[in-house]
């Protein structure tokens, strides 16, 4: 049976550990109208591809499809108040999986899939929460069966040198190589593509993935394939150490195949190894101090450090600040025990989403607070959800 809003509101109303705040129930009852609010209707009568499954869209209707990693940014939302609407979401994108393992960065209304490239793997991490709140071990088997194949993907076509990268399989211009990360117009990628780079936050999310891969294998009683995941986790959090912190400049950072240099670009991803928790304590400490450094991303943490060259406040990923990229960052901070850090930037970025009447946007200017992108973007609603929550 579906949950409606008013239900959804009540679960997470349940769910929170303090009594809400004016601003926090605002905020929720947002977020959760603007998930609801992107699910995919019928166009001219006819149900998309994917039938009568709620698909969410990005932001409807200016992003209609169903896109790889905010499906799984979705989906960890739903998973709080509706496990079988988050898992609609894996099923969807799970069932268009091209036989080389990719799990493709689009699923279109019509059954097009856009395959020649992925996005960050996110979907390890996301289904080992939906199976967290909603132990169910025939789907998790399913899903098991994909992830795998999924994994394999990464390590046959996206793997160099100990380390993975981004990439694309044909048609190989700069925008499909940087539409895979996700981080599409970035400065991160203004030198070089990300296929001659070891992007920092790709190799975090992969130990995600191990770590995610290990679980469901326990989960699972896959007695052989326990300790294959668990010492590719542990080979994987070695080389991110050895290859991509730069103590030269006291940070984690993307890193040139070739000569194993850093681009010297800071930007939220450069705390993704506090969010995974690899980094030692000196690493952290580095990365907290670059966290309230307000030349670099003090108060707002913008996607590209303040005093970088082309950053822009408002300009895509040249600068704004993003929620989802800004999550891991931050929960990072606190798991590491910067509590007084991690809390004034959750602060800022919930008072920041409420200020801003208009709608919960794609991303939001850096130095305003304005909303800029799509209004009524899912995954900021996710994320909102998840920050109100705070229970990670």
């Amino acid at each position: 049976m579906s949950i409606d809003e008013a239900g959804a509101l009540k679960i997470l109303q349940g769910r929170c550990r303090k009594q809400l705040t004016a601003r926090d129930e605002g905020l929720l009852r947002r977020a959760i109208k603007t998930l609801y609010g992107n699910i995919i209707p019928a166009i001219d009568g006819k149900l998309p591809c994917w039938g009568t499954r709620r698909s969410l869209a990005p932001a409807m209707p200016r992003y209609v499809g169903h896109w790889n990693w905010d499906s799984a940014f979705c989906a960890m939302a739903l998973a709080k108040w509706d496990v079988a609407w988050a898992r609609e979401q894996a099923d969807i994108l799970f069932e268009a999986q091209h036989e080389n393992g990719c799990l493709p960065n689009l699923v279109c209304p019509n059954g097009a899939i856009i395959d020649n490239r992925s996005q960050p793997p996110i979907w390890f991490w996301a289904y080992r929460e939906i199976d967290e709140e909603d132990p169910n071990d025939q789907e998790l088997c399913k899903a098991y069966r994909v992830l795998s194949k999924y994994e394999a993907f990464w390590c046959a076509r996206r793997k160099k040198g100990g380390l993975f990268h981004y990439d694309a399989d044909e048609g190989k211009t700069p925008y499909f190589v940087k539409f895979e990360s996700g981080w599409d117009t970035s400065p991160r990628w203004d030198e070089a593509l990300p296929d001659v780079l070891w992007p920092i936050d790709l190799n975090c999310y992969m130990v995600l993935a191990y770590r995610s891969l290990a679980y469901m294998a326990e989960r699972l009683k896959k007695d052989d394939d326990i300790p294959k995941w668990r010492q590719a986790e542990v080979d994987l959090s070695r080389e991110i150490n050895r290859l991509l912190w730069h103590e030269e400049q006291g940070a984690y950072c993307d890193t040139r195949i070739a000569d194993g240099t850093s681009t010297e670009v800071l930007t939220p991803a450069s705390f993704m190894p506090l969010f995974v928790g690899i980094a030692d304590v000196h690493q952290a400490d580095c990365m907290a101090r670059l966290a309230e450094d307000a030349e670099l991303f003090y108060p707002m943490m913008p996607s590209v450090s303040y005093n970088f060259p082309a950053y822009s406040s408002g300009d895509y990923f040249r600068g704004p600040t993003w929620l989802n990229i800004d999550y891991p960052a931050i929960i990072g901070l606190k798991k590491y025990g910067y509590i007084h850090l991690a809390e004034g930037y959750r602060e800022r970025i919930l008072d920041m989403c409420a200020e801003e009447r208009r709608d919960l946007f794609e991303y939001y200017d850096s130095r305003t607070g304005e909303g800029r992108g799509a209004s009524g973007y899912g995954w900021t609603a996710a994320f909102i959800i998840r920050f109100i929550l705070n229970e990670d």
